[in-house]
């Protein structure tokens, strides 16, 4: 049961070419799916909300519902997206013919440390319009708009997966190159997981494990937990962080 409303710090930035338009007061960043370097005001997670009480293993539980808007989510229209938590969801409408993403995210709690987690599970289910595959995703170890690493879908039946760090994705390592997922990428419903277990960190969508996948576990540069969409309308519900030290 999360204890007390905190304050959530968004950004909102739209990437054309290159070139890029911050507005100040913040809620969606937005970018195009090939990644440049830009310059921005870098502005990271405040407070940080309560865990439930940990499991007689010691695994420290953060779940988020959407029921209601006690942990803050802002709720934003820009010109290009509207947020906005409802029917048990956050959810992220386009309103514009652009493919920019929109990007948002809150901190976890400080009782869940992902760098230091012995073992961390984090999931959340995507919904899109009826017989349409949803377009977004999660983002982790997010420290600010610039550094965090992503794992999200498209509409060809693809897996991404991403880090990011001060605007630059490494060659090497998880460059967010497209992924084939065939049939396992489904309109309606689809669940992401992620898992670290020791030093390896592994992505799943509907239980099938991703291309390239476990990748060996590099230090994330926040703690971080956020949400990313490309698609016209894409839907986010019962979101979960369970970490184990």
């Amino acid at each position: 049961m999360i204890q007390k409303r905190y304050g959530v710090s968004l950004l909102a930035a739209w990437l054309f070419a290159g070139t890029v338009t911050a507005q100040s007061s913040g809620g969606v960043a937005s970018a195009t799916s090939s990644w440049v370097r830009v310059s921005l005001k870098k502005e990271a997670p405040k407070a940080a909300p309560a865990t439930s009480p940990a499991t007689k293993s010691g695994m420290q539980v953060f779940s988020e519902p959407f029921s209601d808007n006690k942990n803050g989510w802002r709720t934003v229209e820009t010109a290009a997206y509207s947020l906005e938590i409802a029917g048990s969801s956050y959810r992220m409408r386009r309103k514009t013919g652009s493919r920019e993403p929109a990007l948002s995210f809150i901190p976890l709690p400080p009782e869940i440390n992902l760098n230091q987690a012995r073992r961390f599970v984090i999931q959340i289910e995507l919904y899109g319009d009826e017989k349409v595959i949803p377009e977004g995703g999660l983002l982790l170890g997010v420290r600010d708009s610039v550094n965090y690493t992503m794992f999200s879908i498209n509409a060809k039946r693809q897996a991404l997966v991403k880090a990011l760090a001060n605007n630059t994705t490494f060659a090497s390592y998880m460059p967010g190159t497209p992924l084939e997922m065939g049939g396992f990428v489904q309109s309606g419903r689809n669940l992401l997981r992620v898992e670290k277990l020791d030093q390896s960190l592994r992505f799943f969508i509907n239980g099938k494990e991703v291309p390239g996948s476990p990748y060996p576990f590099r230090p994330l540069p926040g703690n971080g937990i956020g949400l990313t969409a490309t698609g016209n309308w894409t839907v986010f519900r019962n979101l979960l962080v369970t970490a184990t030290p």
